[in-house]
């Protein structure tokens, strides 16, 4: 839920929610009056004319709040994140650190397939690793320490929206060749939910 939580809950991911459940009211009300009948519950009133005077203006932020609180819980992602193989993949001894961001979670293309994986940055030295496969879950931690910070680093500020943090200023430069220019994790408008990429750690 936490991993999906950075995944979902975000300002602009939010803001499109919103927008997107008061687009659907406003163009849908003959269709929810026509079908009131059937979806009101007994707290609700009679009929949709007076349901509708009820209501507050409020209801796109609390629609949007239970649909990201229900992609946060999706149990078919969450699911497959729990059967992947978990551990900590150590960068100790590499001059550069860890970077996140305001979307940090890198993930592969899907995470049914043998070598999906999810990597989120934990520590300056440290990141979470979540994997399908003993035999892929080696070779990430046989890799190159130094390759696979840089491919992290990468990863996380390319597909960053505003925010990057680390444990000093060094990467500078590196921030910003690659601040927010790669495909968002989410962008709302039918683009890619997420980063099409599939890392070779051989």
């Amino acid at each position: 839920r936490f991993i999906m939580s950075l995944l979902h809950r975000h300002p602009q991911k939010f803001a499109w929610f919103k927008e997107e459940v008061r687009e659907y009211y406003s163009g849908n009300g003959p269709k929810i009056e026509a079908s009131y009948d059937r979806i009101r519950t007994d707290s609700d009133p009679p009929t949709y004319p007076e349901y509708e005077a009820t209501l507050t203006g409020l209801e796109a932020e609390i629609d949007a709040t239970r649909l990201l609180a229900d992609l946060c819980d999706d149990p078919i992602i969450g699911n497959a994140i729990n059967e992947m193989r978990w551990s900590v993949l150590q960068t100790h001894g590499v001059g550069a650190p860890l970077l996140t961001s305001d979307r940090p979670v890198i993930l592969s293309n899907g995470l049914a397939h043998p070598g999906s994986f999810v990597i989120l940055p934990i520590g300056p030295t440290s990141a979470f690793l979540a994997i399908k496969g003993e035999a892929e879950e080696e070779q990430f931690h046989e890799a190159p320490i130094a390759e696979l910070v840089e491919r992290i680093n990468h990863q996380v500020v390319w597909q960053a929206n505003d925010d990057i943090s680390g444990s000093n200023d060094r990467p500078m430069m590196f921030v910003d060749e690659r601040l927010g220019k790669g495909v968002p994790q989410f962008v709302g408008g039918g683009k890619p939910v997420y980063p099409k990429q599939k890392w070779d750690t051989e």
